[in-house]
């Protein structure tokens, strides 16, 4: 049915009233037409939602046949409609799991799914027809739809007869969620994690047990003063399951987690607080209860499920909120890292510099093996394979020679920055100690550049001449040293869109590290090495030990740098096959490629490309550092909860220390005795 929309907002409402008035069906599509009309323009908008429902609570007010007809088509639909599916599955999680949910959501945005006009649930989807009501419903406080309530005076089941078939589809949909919770809670990952619930006394089966005698007591006597006793216990044993969870999710965080227990638990966590808030409505029925809280409770139950339901037809939402934790998992793990990329003593500070040059070292002889490999007429998936041999191989070795890559810190150490942000709740009052940490991220970061940029530079130079000394020709040729200059100017290339591909890259090894270290402690893979036997057989217990402690140990190191090297290293390539001008530029081998450049030439460049590359380098280098930095801890804040913006506090705080102390930029402070350490 197809609606005409006056301009007016009046006019609006008043014409969907009209039309509530003259039906005689009582059609959802009319109340659909009237939430149209009451939905703001912007759905974020939610003072335009007040100031339309105010609209409407006086148009109510004008005329009783306005009043009387919408409480009727209310009623119609509460009272003749199936409502268990609608309280027990309204805005929970299904379950067919993460991706089955994804898959759904999205064919049911193209092919809409076949509406069951007997179902509440599927009646008041098609009455809150937008995918994302939510943003406004959400926001509706209680004294907002307070003055709407009073006027319609729909009731609860207890004064209003044609409600009591709601009453009784509640009581199913408890019974349907306390079995589901009592399956639930002995999933096998979730005793996995905590197997005291196989007890006897598990207070996943006690709910169930005292749920059903609840519900069979009050359908035989009506709710006594003994049956609201015993459906407080129940709330508490409800409890109970509640700490289990939060038990298990401390568990998970040193263990390790994955998609399907992050469901579970979410799933789990949410049928809980369904089931405990059901009850506390069927609860308030004894004569203690006033008849207004009864009413309050009873609609804004009704109005919390409607929008959860509306929430779980959201991609971002489903998406945000089932991977904050497996996001927030990998990001601590990458924030682990990140604490030994920050030093805040001198000691520290200077096996920085030793590390750095260390890394610099191999930068500049891999950037050689790069030059040489492209020099070799290869297919380009042949080149794209050698490519990432080069770039990943040797990033494994500067991992396992404990060497550091400044550009790895970034996603690190923005992790760390996160965690620490957080545990103020964001609410940052002492500025101080965050500050201080940042000017120490800056100084170690600063460090780390230095060794990497400075020893490939020499490294390179210094191959370079030995190989013209040692030959009598240059390393590589005026047409090479040409191009890789040409590849350094921000001006003459788009070296800084490329320098932007690598940052994202560096931002994804940083999730990869952290995603393998949890994948490595929550399938244990330490253990499962130590008991292959035929490992013990040729290493020994002890081999084996030691061999299943590194890997797990390090598979997120090894498995985030040789992957971030295939990144590298198939980038080029895959723009030529796409016909996308896509490619990388990372400071440190930037720097390398200009040294080699520059003992190509014999250092005779003309001042215009001194500045070009110099400049160029530079550039490169911040735009690997911001765009990996401001990704990871975008991510970190997200998955922690925190808005972006409450890092902005910080800002005025680093300046000013860095103002006062500008010197802590570039050398720390002096190491505490160690007595005074002690």
């Amino acid at each position: 049915m197809r609606f005409l929309r006056p301009t007016d907002k009046r006019a609006e409402l008043e014409e969907a009233l009209r039309w509530l008035v003259g039906s005689e069906n009582n059609s959802v599509s009319l109340l659909a037409a009237l939430v149209d009309r009451l939905r703001p323009r912007k759905l974020d908008n939610i003072e335009q939602a007040r100031a339309n429902l105010a609209l409407l609570v006086q148009l109510l007010h004008s005329r009783d046949q306005y009043r009387d007809a919408l409480r009727q088509h209310i009623l119609a639909v509460l009272s003749t409609r199936n409502q268990t599916r609608f309280f027990s599955d309204g805005g929970i999680l299904p379950a067919t799991g993460f991706f089955t949910e994804l898959r759904n959501n999205l064919i049911n945005r193209l092919l809409p799914d076949v509406i069951d006009s007997n179902s509440l649930q599927d009646e008041i989807k098609q009455i809150f027809r937008h995918p994302k009501d939510h943003v406004w419903l959400d926001e509706l406080e209680a004294e907002d739809l307070a003055p709407l309530l009073k006027t319609l005076q729909l009731g609860t089941p207890a004064s209003n007869a044609a409600l009591q078939h709601s009453e009784q589809e509640m009581f199913d949909a408890v019974l349907l969620l306390s079995h589901r919770i009592s399956a639930l809670g002995m999933q096998p990952e979730l005793l996995r994690l905590c197997p005291h619930i196989e007890d006897y006394d598990s207070p996943f089966f006690a709910q169930a047990t005292e749920t059903g005698l609840l519900v069979k007591q009050v359908l035989h006597s009506g709710w006594t003063e003994q049956a609201v006793a015993d459906s407080r216990h129940i709330r508490v044993l409800l409890q109970q399951c509640s700490d289990i969870l939060r038990e298990a999710r401390g568990i998970s965080r040193a263990t390790g987690t994955s998609l399907s227990l992050t469901y579970l638990l979410a799933r789990l966590e949410q049928q809980l607080t369904r089931l405990d808030e059901l009850l506390a409505i069927l609860g308030e029925r004894c004569d203690s209860t006033p008849q207004a809280q009864q009413e309050q409770s009873w609609h804004g139950s009704l109005a919390r499920i409607a929008v959860a339901d509306n929430q779980r037809r959201s991609l971002s939402l489903l998406i945000a909120n089932i991977t904050r934790l497996l996001a927030l998992r990998v990001t601590e793990n990458a924030g682990k890292t990140g604490e030994h990329y920050i030093t805040d003593d001198r000691s520290g500070y200077f096996g920085m510099w030793r590390s750095a040059a260390g890394a610099g070292v191999l930068i500049g002889m891999l950037a050689l093996i790069k030059i040489g490999i492209t020099k070799l007429s290869l297919a380009p998936l042949n080149m794209a394979f050698l490519l990432s041999l080069n770039y990943g191989l040797g990033f494994v070795l500067v991992y396992l020679l404990h060497f550091t890559i400044a550009t790895k810190q970034p996603a690190m150490t923005a992790a760390t920055l996160a965690g620490a942000i957080s545990q103020t709740r964001g609410r940052i009052s002492d500025l101080e100690p965050l500050a201080r940490m940042v000017i120490d991220v800056l100084r170690s970061q600063l460090a780390a550049i230095g060794g990497n940029v400075l020893v490939a530079v020499a490294t390179s130079v210094g191959i370079a001449t030995l190989y013209a000394l040692a030959t009598g020709n240059a390393i590589i040729t005026a047409e090479k040293s040409d191009h890789l200059l040409h590849d350094l100017s921000p001006l003459d290339s788009p070296a800084l869109f490329h320098a932007a591909i690598a940052g994202v890259y560096l931002f994804l090894a940083g999730l990869i590290t952290g995603y393998f270290d949890n994948l490595a402690s929550h399938t244990r893979l330490s253990e499962r090495i130590q008991q292959l036997r035929w490992l013990r057989y040729v290493a020994g217990s002890n081999g084996a030990k030691r061999v299943g402690d590194f890997f797990g140990n390090h598979l997120g190191g090894l498995g985030g740098n040789f992957l971030f090297g295939c990144m590298l290293g198939s980038t080029a390539t895959l723009g030529f096959l796409f016909g996308l001008p896509l490619d990388i530029r990372h400071i440190a081998f930037s720097s390398a490629n200009f040294g080699y450049a520059l003992a190509a030439m014999q250092f005779q460049l003309p001042l215009e490309w001194w500045i070009k590359g110099i400049v160029g380098i530079a550039l490169i280098g911040m735009v690997n550092l911001a765009v990996s930095f401001w990704l990871a801890l975008w991510l970190a804040m997200r998955s922690r909860g925190v808005p972006l913006t409450r890092a902005r506090a910080l800002v005025p705080a680093v300046v000013r220390l860095a103002i006062q102390r500008p010197a802590a930029l570039f050398l720390p402070p002096p190491d505490k005795p160690r007595d005074q350490a002690a």
